[in-house]
């Protein structure tokens, strides 16, 4: 991994924590043409939150 692949995936994960709350409300609008309910939307962003924890904890042992 070349220093413009570590900061382009740095970017890349800052965008995907600041719309990680936005999300399951896209995808469950988008599949099921409405919103869906807070249960649904924390799970989803929890599992979300824990697949972009794992990439910045691979970035740190990288570092």
């Amino acid at each position: 991994m070349t220093e413009v692949d570590f900061l382009s995936q740095c970017l890349e994960l800052g965008a995907q924590r600041r719309y990680a709350n936005k999300w399951p409300y896209l995808m469950f609008k988008e599949r099921y043409g409405r919103e869906a309910s807070r249960e649904t939307k924390k799970a989803a962003s929890a599992q979300y939150c824990g697949e972009v924890q794992e990439i910045s904890d691979e970035l740190l042992d990288w570092l």
